[in-house]
């Protein structure tokens, strides 16, 4: 109170435990000590007689004993003494008059920490739904990314069974084509066979042309069977 020094929250937590310990309400005794704080401001700057008997009859309900509200109150004159801060509206003369004005004073600080209050839940407020967002964006990314894999891998599955699907059929174009050539091949020999015999030219000339039809069908077999490929 003489230094001036807020009464911070360790402090408050030791005398908690004090209080505790003692059989203390600590509520009460805290609001008594704030009380205090605030006549002992008045005090050092306002010569009163009726706030030093609130001061003295405050310290008895924080515990402090008459011999310490004595000291108490000869530092704080010592201290009003060297500052010297005039009152333009003179003395306070009566106990409610300054009571009420601390009322007012401890007011205004509750509704500074109040207001203080509010502002930091909304700046919390403000952090949990950014982080919020951050996450749900992270989670929503995850699952593209996701999706994209999974296409990614099925579309390369199907590639791989379209080329499977290609070799078979390109296997079997190739087996039909030899089989067309070794057809065209017996088909020669089998021509060049009957022409050794000296047919006679009306013969030879049916088994030419049953030949050359025979070659036709196994071509266009082929180019048939080439271009149903070439769709699929």
């Amino acid at each position: 109170m003489i230094e001036g020094k807020p009464f911070d929250d360790q402090k408050k937590e030791l005398l908690q435990t004090y209080s505790h310990e003692e059989g203390v309400d600590y509520d009460t005794l805290e609001n008594n000590l704030l009380m205090l704080f605030e006549i002992a401001d008045e005090l050092k700057t306002l010569e009163s007689k009726t706030v030093e008997l609130m001061l003295t009859s405050t310290a008895r309900e924080c515990y402090l004993s008459d011999e310490e509200t004595e000291k108490l109150i000869k530092c704080l004159k010592e201290q009003r003494a060297t500052t010297q801060r005039s009152m333009g509206s003179g003395e306070a003369t009566t106990y409610e008059e300054v009571k009420n004005r601390l009322i007012e004073t401890r007011l205004e600080k509750e509704k500074a920490t109040t207001r203080a209050e509010v502002a930091s839940k909304d700046r919390i407020e403000a952090e949990n739904q950014l982080k919020a967002e951050g996450e749900s964006f992270a989670k929503t990314r995850r699952k593209a990314e996701s999706d994209a894999a999974v296409k990614v891998e099925n579309d390369l599955k199907d590639l791989q069974s379209r080329t499977v699907a290609s070799n078979q059929h390109e296997t079997t174009l190739k087996n039909e084509l030899g089989k067309a050539t070794m057809q065209m091949e017996e088909a020669k020999l089998t021509f060049e066979h009957i022409c050794g015999l000296n047919l006679e030219n009306k013969e030879r000339k049916k088994t030419k042309i049953a030949i050359v039809i025979t070659s036709i069908v196994i071509v266009t077999l082929y180019v048939l069977w080439f271009l149903s490929f070439l769709k699929h």
